[in-house]
């Protein structure tokens, strides 16, 4: 399914609340008429109910006046009972012509319409045919009402399924659309992850591309000028200019190494990630002056090639975020491997981050700069977490990356370090000249 755009969202937002709508609108115009077609039922069963009251006052009359054929006005009270039934079953049949007509005869038949207190037997006769016709009539009207209300019911049940089923359908289709959006969204993620991957590899090769230049180069050249102004001095004697560019050049010699050290310390890849930590950070303290307390859990092994130099650079650019914004005079670096994880914390004490800053950067990374943005992606390539606690009192870096189950795998002390290069500066170097190598 393709992703919607926002106006495609709109209109299916505009679609369903009509639909809803029209679901609610049918829904209730299909119970209303349910419900008028059942008081209609419920209408004529009064009636029926009524008409049998009063059949039976019609008939208690009709059997005291042949009791006392003598005595026709002991019926009083029971014709003023027919009377009072008759005016109830007009009232419930207003609204039907026929019934209305029955109403009048039947006032006719029992002498309600004269001065005779009592029914004889021919007013007997006519009253029970116009209740019968009345009481066919209703069982008529309650057949077809109960049609009418079956129909209504039907009616009622098919939009509420109708309506619950395209709900269902709604809902599905708009959770199907999130689920495309949310996997739309994790793919580009992912791509984006993959080309910040592709990037900070590209990164590093560059980093590896220009320290051997420098080192092989510009280094090279400098140790040429170097040994050519020593020969030119052993010839023609020294003088304080010869002692000017020879100290210059060995400074250019030296900065040249530290500054081919730091984009790609060779120490990382020939003897691991402790050595080349430890040896950084020895260089870190003389450079800067600040004191490092560094803790390894012993026995260290080496690590994945590319973990090993993602731990490198955190450390790395922490230290230089220490140096430069912390505003401390210590920190400390606790690495501790497991079985399956490598956890890196380091912690400064100084003035920490403010607290406004650091929410933006842990809900959207803004204002984390490149630097730790690199640093999260990094860690997030290898699967890992990458956090940052701060208060007045410092700020801990923290990071957690998995690692594959290895075979293989061998600790520094049993494994023997790779034949270093064969060159002017190589890690031997490195490690006599910590001032010059160790450099920010």
């Amino acid at each position: 399914m393709n992703s919607f755009s926002s106006r495609s969202a709109w209109w299916l937002f505009a679609i369903s609340i009509a639909l809803l709508a029209g679901i609610a609108y049918l829904s209730d115009r299909s119970t209303a008429r349910y419900a008028n077609s059942e008081h209609w039922v419920r209408h004529t069963r009064e009636v029926e109910w009524r008409l049998a009251l009063l059949r039976s006052d019609v008939a208690s009359i009709s059997a005291e006046s042949q009791a006392s054929p003598a005595k026709p006005g002991t019926n009083h009270s029971a014709l003023r009972q027919v009377e009072n039934d008759l005016r109830q079953v007009k009232e419930l049949t207003e609204d039907n012509p026929v019934q209305q007509a029955h109403i009048g005869e039947l006032t006719a038949a029992v002498g309600l319409a004269s001065e005779r207190q009592a029914i004889d037997q021919r007013g007997m006769g006519q009253a029970m045919t116009l209740l019968d016709q009345m009481q066919a009539e209703e069982e008529r009207l309650l057949a077809h009402r109960r049609v009418v209300s079956a129909a209504d019911y039907q009616w009622l049940r098919t939009t509420l399924a109708v309506g619950l089923f395209a709900g269902l359908g709604l809902i599905g289709f708009i959770f199907s659309a999130l689920l495309a959006q949310l996997e739309a969204g994790q793919k580009a993620e992912r791509a984006v992850r993959r080309l910040s991957g592709h990037i900070l590899v590209a990164q590093d090769a560059e980093r590896r591309r220009l320290a051997r230049e420098l080192h092989d180069d510009i280094g090279q050249l400098f140790a040429g000028i170097k040994l050519e102004i020593e020969m030119f001095t052993r010839s023609h004697g020294a003088s304080r200019s010869l002692e000017n560019c020879q100290q210059m050049a060995e400074q250019g010699l030296s900065e040249t190494r530290t500054i081919s050290y730091l984009l790609h310390p060779p120490m990382l890849e020939e003897l691991g990630f402790q050595h080349a930590v430890e040896w950084y950070v020895d260089g870190f303290i003389k450079r800067s002056g600040i004191a490092v307390r560094l803790d390894f859990t012993e026995p260290f092994e080496r690590l994945q090639r590319e973990v090993e130099l993602v731990l490198f650079r955190v450390i790395q650019e922490t230290l230089t975020n220490i140096h430069r914004h912390a505003g401390s005079n210590e920190a400390e670096i606790h690495v501790a491997q497991g079985s399956d994880v490598v956890n890196v914390a380091i912690r400064d004490f100084g003035k920490g981050i403010d607290p406004e800053l650091l929410r933006n950067i842990e809900e959207t990374w803004l204002g984390a700069g490149v630097g730790l943005g690199g640093m999260r992606e990094r860690v997030s390539e290898f699967d890992g977490r990458f956090s940052i606690e701060s208060s007045p009192a410092g700020t801990t870096v923290r990071v957690s990356i998995p690692l594959p189950v290895r075979e293989d795998s061998v600790t520094n002390g049993d494994r023997k370090p790779q034949a270093a290069r064969s060159s002017p500066a190589g890690p031997a170097e490195a490690a006599k000249n910590p001032q010059g190598a160790g450099q920010l």
